[in-house]
């Protein structure tokens, strides 16, 4: 389907965005961290480089994250508040600082995984807050009588 017109918007536009953003992105990305730490730790670039490097890394995942932000605020109008708004705001900074490079790690991780023949979902155990959420709400009712 990627690149045949006959497929229209999904084959020449979206899997092929597919493909170089969302699926390529997570070995580049990984690729750039580990170059840069290689290359400090062998001398090729010097400590003022890197911190720019990591600088502006950081700055195009904000700016990223803020642009989707905006458009889905333009589009939708989904946040009643401007504190919830800045809040969003807030986390699209916050994200580049290891929540994106493990989520980066995770991606990476799991193709290699799929590769080896790691096909399943797997089992996860649940583990609810009834409890915590039960005592909490004994707890505010013995206060209010």
């Amino acid at each position: 389907m990627i690149g045949n017109p006959r497929y229209g918007v999904v084959g020449m536009l979206s899997l092929p965005f597919f493909v170089a953003f969302e699926f390529l992105g997570a070995f580049i990305e990984m690729l750039g961290y580990a170059t840069i730490v290689v290359a400090l730790l062998l001398g090729v670039v010097n400590v003022p480089f890197a911190l720019v490097f990591f600088a502006v890394a950081v700055l195009s995942g904000v700016l990223l994250s803020l642009a989707a932000l905006l458009l889905e605020d333009i589009a939708f109008r989904r946040f009643e508040r401007w504190s919830d708004l800045l809040r969003l705001l807030a986390y699209c900074v916050a994200e580049n600082f290891g929540y994106r490079q493990l989520m980066t790690s995770y991606r990476v991780r799991g193709f290699f995984a799929y590769l080896r023949g790691n096909k399943a979902w797997g089992e996860i155990r649940r583990v609810g807050f009834s409890e915590v959420a039960i005592s909490t709400t004994e707890a505010r009712t013995r206060d209010r009588l």
